[in-house]
């Protein structure tokens, strides 16, 4: 199952695109055309899917982030952010990750729940 709305916070993107030299909303654009792309692959049937950007100053984002793990303890990715959305995809399918939607043990379900979000 694929909900018809989904969020999902790709945090690093704007960080990425100025390491390259280039605006942060190309790093954004990016992100989102890979998610896109991957999920459309994976998910056919579904058709076209939108995905919507915002500008966040969510604090959760920057407790733990790709350049603060690789300056701490030297770990940098092996995969890509592709990858990583193909794997959710397959997981999802495969029901590995069930109840993902309404299980209140993901954080940002939780979350969505006690502010009451419809």
């Amino acid at each position: 199952m694929i909900p018809k709305h989904t969020a999902i916070i790709m945090d690093g993107n704007g960080r990425w695109a100025e390491q390259k030299g280039m605006p942060r909303v190309f790093g954004h654009q990016n992100g989102v055309s890979a998610v896109k792309k991957i999920v459309e692959e994976e998910y056919p049937d579904v058709g076209s899917i939108s995905i919507e950007t915002t500008s966040s100053d969510d604090i959760r984002s920057y407790h733990i982030n790709s350049d603060k793990i690789r300056d701490k303890i030297g770990f940098v990715p092996k995969l890509t952010i592709e990858d990583a959305v193909r794997d959710l995809c397959i997981a999802m399918k495969s029901n590995k990750i069930p109840n993902s939607f309404t299980d209140d043990i993901y954080y940002n379900v939780k979350q969505i729940k006690k502010l009451k979000v419809k």
